[in-house]
């Protein structure tokens, strides 16, 4: 941003002997600089000039903004901000001015409110300084910016921005300070850095899909997400858009991400798998302090396994909840909007951002599924079994083991009873899945040839997915959708309670997450195996269309081939709820790691927390610490 100085009434310091003189400069006779120079912005309404007060400021913003650092405030100009009834003295401090003379910063006062923090004057204007960060991890498709031409500020477009770096040949990505922006509650993601999928539309930036002849085709767009844009309007900094398996589907790396390089995960010396859709999203916050918030989708798990294998926290929401318009579809019916932070207290800044602030209560029945527990690696089970301790502590409840499948042939209607819920199921979510990741790309099949007079590449996993997709009768689809619909009423009323007792307020933990090494380098097995049912967790939240949460607990070691180390997997807990029991969950699981003294906060890069002497494996924060 470009804020020109003719705006702005200014003095100008002038040294006479020891003291500091200020006065007016007319500015437009002033050249303040010939090349870009570094400026801070400070605001003094309702305080003294002092060494003491500018200290304490460069202090604070170094504390709170990693755009701003100490040479800022050398070589360059102070720019002291005031009110237009208050006069700073025309005589500055003898600290203040040995201070600034020992650094050869100039300094100038404006009669004007602007953001605080750090800046670059060149002539007679100052920009913001946007730091530029390197994407060492290949997790961004592109980097953004807004456009330099704005038709409208109720329309925002962006454009692309492109800086490679010699070294690793990925982009820089622009940040702006954090100093510039204040959360408000009408703009309450004032700042907040965020990252958006590549399945997103963004106004003036091509969504790619992770397929080269997708972006070839649809190019730039016109039109911005409408959940993206609800951030947007709250002021969020839309930073960039990360990379996803093709179409949204699944691509796994050696062999099967052909158009895009995969994304590194930053965990375990830096060779583990990226797992999933959403594998740019969850690399950009489990790698980049500087990314708050990724937003992504998940289907069948691409939030989900990615959030798993990253360490991140993820809550996969209410399906219909928030608006998927201008979102490229996979499979309607499940397709949902995913999140990815560090912490659950910016989940739950998110959550009531967008108006998911239904609660059901305090929940007073906690669902332990046997069907599914207990998982065969012992580190993995023994830490999902003291988060589960931890729930009980907190709601004051003991589990209620249950195996749905039991449950099914009691309570589901009458004439399926004697049918097993495996057999019941059978593959009819998996053919959903497939008959619509086939068809939502019809046009898109049509449209490339017709425009561009070949046929446009597709991987061959993508590939082997659409031949199983095109098999799928309207019949198979039709009979699928109705034994999902089946399963959903009856899990809603046999399981949730729903329409039964009011007070009843139930969640459930399921399983979530891999116990140890994922290695990247690993050559898949080719696609088209047996499948393994649709009564799978994996499954479940899309086809009941419930929110999911998963939650970082702790770390398993393994002894790494790739750096001959004992490294550490992410260990994950996640449970689900009702409908619409978004809020319930992810405050539930805060307060429970709060009063269990757990971690809650993870870290970027190598290790999810550090390490600790415990059973997770994790350090406790220093206020538990014994």
């Amino acid at each position: 941003m470009t804020v020109p100085f003719q705006s702005l009434a200014q003095r100008h310091e002038v040294q006479l002997g020891s003291s500091s003189y200020l006065y007016e400069l007319p500015l437009e006779t002033a050249l303040l600089a010939r090349s870009p120079t570094p400026a801070v912005v400070i605001s003094i309404f309702n305080s003294p000039i002092s060494l003491e007060f500018i200290e304490e400021t460069f202090s604070r913003f170094e504390a709170e903004d990693d755009v701003f650092n100490e040479h800022f405030t050398t070589g360059g100009l102070l720019i002291i901000q005031h009110s237009s009834e208050q006069q700073p003295s025309p005589i500055l401090p003898g600290d203040v001015n040995e201070y600034f003379n020992a650094r050869s910063t100039r300094i100038l006062t404006l009669d004007n409110s602007i953001p605080e923090g750090p800046y670059f004057v060149l002539g007679q204007s100052l920009h913001q300084a946007w730091r530029l960060y390197l994407d060492s991890l290949s997790a961004f498709a592109t980097a953004v910016l807004p456009a330099d031409e704005q038709e409208s500020e109720d329309a925002i477009r962006y454009q692309h921005f492109h800086a490679a770096d010699l070294i690793y040949s990925t982009s820089g990505v622009p940040v702006p300070s954090r100093l510039y922006y204040k959360k408000t509650a009408a703009q309450p993601l004032a700042g907040v850095r965020v990252t958006i999928k590549d399945n997103m539309h963004l106004a003036g930036v091509t969504t790619g899909l992770g397929n080269r002849a997708y972006a070839e085709l649809y190019d730039k767009q016109e039109v911005t997400s409408k959940y993206v844009r609800s951030f947007i309007e709250k002021r969020a900094i839309i930073m960039g858009k990360t990379k996803l398996s093709a179409f949204a589907g699944s691509e796994i790396p050696p062999n099967q991400c052909i158009d895009y390089f995969p994304p590194w995960n930053p965990r375990g010396f830096g060779y583990q798998g990226p797992s999933g859709s959403s594998s740019g999203a969850a690399a950009s916050i489990a790698g980049y302090p500087w990314v708050d918030v990724a937003l992504c989708t998940d289907t069948t798990g691409s939030l989900r396994h990615p959030a798993s294998s990253h360490g991140t926290w993820g809550h996969r929401i209410t399906w219909g909840a928030v608006s998927m318009e201008n979102i490229v579809p996979a499979v309607p019916l499940y397709d949902n909007m995913g999140l990815l932070t560090r912490t659950p207290t910016l989940l739950q800044e998110l959550l009531t951002a967008a108006g998911l602030i239904t609660s059901i209560g305090k929940p007073n029945k906690l669902i332990y599924p046997t069907d599914w527990y207990p998982l065969a690696n012992e580190g993995q089970q023994r830490m999902n079994e003291a988060f589960l301790s931890a729930l009980e502590s907190y709601l004051g409840i003991e589990h209620t083991k249950l195996s749905l499948k039991e449950e099914w042939s009691r309570t589901a209607p009458e004439d399926l009873r004697d049918i097993s819920l495996d057999d019941f199921l059978d593959e009819s979510a998996i053919l959903v899945n497939g008959y619509f990741a086939y068809h939502t790309f019809d046009d898109f099949r049509r449209e490339y040839p017709a425009r561009f007079e070949k046929q446009p590449y597709v991987s061959p996993t993508h590939t082997a997915l659409w031949e199983r997709g095109e098999k799928i009768t309207k019949k198979e689809l039709d009979e699928s959708l109705e034994k999902i619909r089946i399963f959903k009423d009856w899990f809603n009323r046999s399981i949730w309670n729903i329409g039964g007792d009011p007070d009843a307020a139930t969640i459930m933990l399921v399983p979530q997450g891999r116990p140890g090494a994922n290695y990247r380098d690993v050559v898949s097995m080719p696609a088209g195996g047996p499948n393994s049912g649709s009564y799978t967790p994996i499954f479940t939240t899309p086809v009941i269309r419930c929110p999911q949460l998963v939650v970082p607990i702790g770390q398993n070691p393994y002894e790494s081939r790739v750096s001959g180390l004992t490294e550490y997997a992410p260990i994950m807990a996640s449970i689900i709820g009702p409908s619409n029991s978004d809020a319930t969950l992810v405050e539930v699981v805060a307060k429970v790691l709060d009063k269990a003294g757990w971690p809650s906060t993870i870290l970027n890069g190598r290790l999810m927390f550090t390490k600790g002497d415990n059973e997770r494996n994790a350090e406790l924060p220093p206020e538990r610490e014994l």
